[in-house]
C-alpha cells in the first residue's frame, strides 16, 4: 500500500526530491505499522488496483458498539 502511495505521488510531481520522497515513505510505514493510523476499506482496494476509481464516505460512529456496527 505504502509503495502504490509513494508511486502515486512520484507520479504526481508531489515530491521535491528523493529525500523527500523517502521520508514520506517511511513516515507513512511508520504510521501504519505503529496502528497510529488506518485506512479506510475503500482505499485499501483501490490500492491494489492498477487504474483506481477512489470513491467512499466517512461516517462518524458513538464510541459504542451499536454505533459501530450500523
Amino acid at each position: 500500500m505504502v509503495n502504490t502511495i509513494v508511486r502515486w505521488g512520484e507520479a504526481g510531481g508531489y515530491f521535491a526530491d528523493a529525500a523527500s520522497r523517502d521520508a514520506f515513505r517511511d513516515e507513512l510505514t511508520h504510521l501504519l505499522v505503529e496502528q497510529k493510523m488506518a485506512f479506510i476499506r475503500g482505499v485499501v482496494q483501490r490500492g491494489r488496483a492498477a487504474k483506481p476509481q477512489c470513491r467512499g464516505f466517512i461516517n462518524s460512529v458513538s464510541d459504542d458498539m451499536e454505533s459501530i456496527m450500523g
